[in-house]
């Protein structure tokens, strides 16, 4: 499943396998899809998640890998991602909400100071 792709990805990064790495990165990001009012995000229509699959958990690993990479401009759009489903969903599990504040290189902080995002307007 993508959760267990983006976490090996991940892994793969922090052991210096980037080339394995980015075929994994370039695999998951054929399962996003862009808007420009929601950013980057897995498409949530794709066949590939199941019962047990974590897709919020799967962004923020994604996340990390392009974190260690120069595609800021998807790392940004998977922010924007992030903070939107954040302010528009209930995450039922606080382990959604932990993983998004507590990775250091997602944490909400620091992606916008790190990446510049503008702060999202209020509603």
């Amino acid at each position: 499943d993508l959760y267990t792709k983006a976490l090996a990805a991940r892994i793969l990064t922090l052991y210096g396998k980037k080339n394995q790495a980015q075929n994994l990165t370039t695999s998951l990001l054929e399962h996003t899809v862009y808007s420009p009012e929601g950013g980057r995000g897995f498409d949530p229509s794709s066949r590939t998640w199941t019962r047990d699959s974590y897709r919020t958990g799967a962004h923020i690993a994604l996340m990390e890998v392009l974190a260690e990479s120069t595609d800021t401009t998807t790392l940004k759009e998977m922010a924007q991602w992030l903070m939107q489903s954040k302010r528009t969903q209930y995450w039922k599990q606080s382990g959604i909400a932990t993983d998004a504040i507590y990775f250091p290189s997602t944490t909400i902080l620091l992606l916008w100071r790190h990446l510049t995002l503008p702060f999202p307007a209020s509603s």
